[in-house]
């Protein structure tokens, strides 16, 4: 009976597909995991727990978006649309409420255009007329109203407006109107309010795609690049500068893209395709001299299978591109393209919350995770993920103190009726649930004592079915043992493995005292004899968990 060490260094390849099971030859495969649950993966190889999400406001409603509005280089603001409305929350501490002609049920299909100078976004919907935002900087105040166009198109009428838009070479272009599908325009040069039509260099422009196919989204960047339900266009021109007299547009690619507003990053613009289900990346490539376009699912493709939602970017401090699915779920990729990393996990919201939509807030260079979800019927709440250097592993936390019986923490309404997990000091409580929204310690605490409350959720990885291979060939059918196995973990409370935990606590640990995270290998014999000899690695606690690794002795048998 041979004995083998396997040894999985990464996992930096993520939740791979059940289509590439048997692909043991690939470089995915070996770095790749059969389910990520509430992990991350990290690109110089580990996985990593998602940080949990903090209560910050709830509204009432079943639906909602959420945009970013940058007030400055290191703060922002979060725009948050409901029925009717739109409520503003600045980091500052401004909060504003606007009313709004967008029904729960049109949301989805807002789309938004910043102007170059950041203090104004425009905000776009096919069946109501663009609005805007504006930021008043010398009285830190919002203003929303209804864009006053000069020289609107005659085609813009009552339920007939710009669905998309960007700005690019000082126009602000719009398009997709529901009866013009293919039509653009393009205002007046450096006038983005102004669509007077003429023939000068400078002024408005209508176009219209010859190409069959609904314009579905618009982005500048080193063209102006239309997305259309059926292909990928460029909008140029052969001086080099695009006005009434020279406009061209140029065909792609033809993989079609879903009503979804996109996202650039880097050199790079990523969108949804039209079935809802892969993540694309079009960019310029100079060696073919066209925009190419490529499947970031294609190694994971059942992770949306769900269908896409929207999608948000965050590039601080580790890269995430955030897919908020029609399920209610999130699959978050990890993208490195330099290093040639595509890492694909799935998270869940605890209390069987239900996220609608996602965003991110930069701050003095760290892009902040921003998420709307429902934990009940006609509740949402805006949550945000905390700093990286002070994750909670809790959902919709709160931080609170006790009463003055030190028994008592109140101010939890948010959380009633929900079973909730404690930390006191960052000691853990026994779980307990919300009853008028409050709870009852078993034991006093401090006065100064930090008591944080929230919702469970449960992260971990389980690897793919294990085939290194024998001397006679792959060995997917032999029968395993793994008789001595390592889990390698850094700065972690001990997780379950294979529905086992060591003990979590030494006994030099003061009571009441947590257990400090350690860096350190969990060690476990006998797992019993199975074809796939798949470790499953778990997390309940509310508790930090990162896995460098997976290594130990493993016996095979043919069978």
């Amino acid at each position: 009976m041979p004995k083998v060490t396997p040894l999985q260094q990464s996992f930096s390849a993520g939740e791979i597909s059940p289509l590439m099971l048997q692909r043991s030859d690939t470089e995915g495969h070996r770095q790749g995991l059969m389910k990520m649950t509430n992990m991350r993966a990290d690109s110089r190889g580990p996985a990593v727990s998602r940080p949990g999400t903090g209560f910050v406001v709830g509204f009432d409603g079943n639906d909602a978006r959420m945009m970013t509005f940058p007030t400055s280089d290191d703060s922002f603001a979060a725009m948050v649309f409901v029925d009717l409305k739109l409520f503003v929350y600045s980091v500052s501490g401004v909060s504003e409420e606007f009313v709004t002609p967008y029904l729960e049920d049109e949301l989805i299909f807002l789309q938004h255009a910043p102007n170059p100078e950041g203090n104004i976004i425009y905000i776009l919907h096919e069946s109501h007329p663009p609005h805007k935002l504006s930021y008043q900087k010398n009285t830190d105040t919002f203003l929303w109203e209804e864009v006053a166009f000069t020289g609107a198109p005659a085609e813009w009428l009552e339920g007939n407006h710009p669905a998309t838009g960007d700005f690019f070479e000082g126009r602000l272009w719009l398009g997709g109107t529901p009866d013009e599908p293919q039509t653009f325009w393009g205002s007046v040069s450096g006038i983005p309010e102004d669509f007077t039509l003429g023939t000068e260099a400078d002024d408005a422009i209508m176009f219209t795609v010859a190409k069959y196919g609904r314009i579905r989204w618009m982005m500048g960047f080193k063209n102006l690049v239309i997305g259309t339900q059926n292909g990928e266009h460029i909008v140029t021109s052969e001086g080099g500068f695009i006005q009434p007299s020279d406009i061209l547009v140029q065909q792609q690619s033809s993989y079609g893209s879903a009503r979804i507003q996109p996202m650039q990053v880097g050199d790079q613009i990523f969108y949804v395709s039209a079935d809802g289900r892969k993540l694309r990346a079009i960019q310029y490539e100079w060696q073919a001299d066209n925009w190419l376009s490529r499947d970031l699912t294609f190694n994971s493709e059942h992770i949306t299978e769900a269908g896409i939602r929207s999608i948000s970017w965050q590039q601080n401090p580790h890269n995430l591109f955030h897919c908020v699915l029609q399920d209610g779920t999130v699959a978050t990729l990890t993208y490195e393209r330099s290093n040639n990393i595509y890492g694909w996990g799935h998270s869940e919201w605890g209390g069987e919350g239900w996220v609608l939509d996602a965003s991110n807030g930069p701050l003095y260079g760290t892009d902040y995770g921003m998420f709307l979800i429902s934990y009940a019927p006609g509740k949402i709440y805006f949550e945000l993920e905390p700093t990286i250097t002070d994750p909670v592993f809790m959902d919709s936390w709160a931080i609170k103190s006790v009463e003055t019986d030190l028994v008592t923490v109140v101010g939890l309404n948010h959380l009633e009726g929900q079973q909730v997990q404690i930390l006191v000091d960052d000691a853990r409580h026994p779980d307990e649930v919300v009853i008028g929204g409050q709870i009852t310690l078993e034991r006093e605490a401090f006065v100064e004592s930090i008591i944080i409350v929230g919702l469970q959720f449960v992260r971990g990885i389980v690897t793919l079915p294990f085939d290194k291979g024998s001397q006679i060939g792959p060995a997917p059918s032999w029968m395993k043992r793994y008789n001595k196995l390592y889990v390698r973990l850094l700065d972690s409370t001990k997780p379950m493995i294979n529905g086992e935990r060591n003990t979590v606590r030494q006994p030099s640990t003061p009571m009441g005292r947590p257990e400090e995270p350690a860096t350190a290998d969990m060690f476990v014999i006998n797992l019993g004899y199975s074809k796939n000899a798949q470790v499953i690695i778990e997390q309940d606690l509310p508790y930090a968990l990162t896995v460098l690794g997976i290594y130990g002795e493993l016996d095979q048998e043919i069978v």
